[in-house]
């Protein structure tokens, strides 16, 4: 990709079959080319195209577990991978009152916020979700499918 390059290891499983272990993609969701070398020198491809086609797909973490007292206040952070910078990222906080909101991500991929007050007197597990508009194509163009990235839990404590 014109973003950069990432290296995985391969294990040779037998004279028709390796297996390649994905390596981290440091940069925007994006498709990429997968493309083999063998003592630095490329592999011949004999497929259409640059090479075989591959999609990294945005995703999303809490960083560890997250709780949050009955009455709020507390930090509640989101790791984002493959984020695009600069795009903003709908957060859905459901349980009694459902949170909307729109964030955009810090340098590092992170969203922040700080979690509201619950109209529940109980104890329970809020779903959070996190939306986004679209992702970044090698040829420069933005798909605009909106999609959500998943799906965590965040326990609301007496």
């Amino acid at each position: 990709s014109g973003l950069g390059t990432a290296v995985g290891s391969v294990v040779v499983v037998s004279a028709s079959q390796l297996r390649c272990v994905v390596p981290a993609w440091p940069y925007p969701e994006s498709q990429v080319y997968v493309r083999m070398l063998y003592d630095g020198a490329p592999v011949g491809y004999t497929g259409i195209g640059e090479g075989y086609a591959f999609n990294y797909t945005a995703s999303w973490e809490f960083e560890g577990k997250q709780s949050s007292p009955l009455g709020g206040g507390s930090t509640v952070t989101i790791q984002l991978y493959g984020w695009v910078p600069g795009e903003s990222y709908s957060v859905t906080v459901s349980d009694a009152t459902v949170a909307e909101l729109t964030l955009v991500p810090s340098d590092s991929g992170q969203l922040q916020w700080t979690s509201s007050a619950s109209a529940l007197a109980y104890e329970y597990v809020a779903e959070v979700a996190v939306a986004r508009g679209g992702y970044q194509r090698p040829d420069g163009g933005l798909d605009p499918a909106v999609e959500h990235l998943g799906a965590y839990a965040l326990d609301y404590l007496s």
